[in-house]
């Protein structure tokens, strides 16, 4: 997710983007990454910072076994699941859309 930041931000790739989700955060502010413990399980909330304030754009969930990490689900293309979670944890989402590319127009 941090590494993906160069590109979201950039406008050339942003082309990609449904137009409906395209909104950047700024490039001059990096993401930051908040750990909870919520419902018995770790999450990464992951901050972007916007125009209008910082928003959470993706959340990762970890499962740990021991003091290792055992499976991690990133939720970055998943708008109900983000919306729904950020709701639960009372902070600001900015959904992406269901996936990377722009469908091709069939003609």
């Amino acid at each position: 997710m941090l590494f993906g930041f160069k590109r979201l931000t950039d406008p050339a790739v942003r082309a990609f983007f449904d137009g409906r989700f395209a909104e950047p955060p700024l490039p001059e502010a990096p993401p930051r990454v908040e750990a909870r413990l919520h419902r018995g399980r770790w999450l990464l909330l992951h901050w972007y910072r916007h125009a209008d304030g910082d928003a959470v754009r993706a959340i990762t969930t970890l499962e740990l076994e021991g003091d290792r990490v055992a499976r991690l689900e990133n939720y970055f293309y998943n708008p109900d699941f983000l919306e729904d979670l950020g709701g639960e944890l009372n902070v600001p989402v900015r959904v992406n859309g269901h996936r990377w590319f722009l469908a091709e127009v069939q003609s």
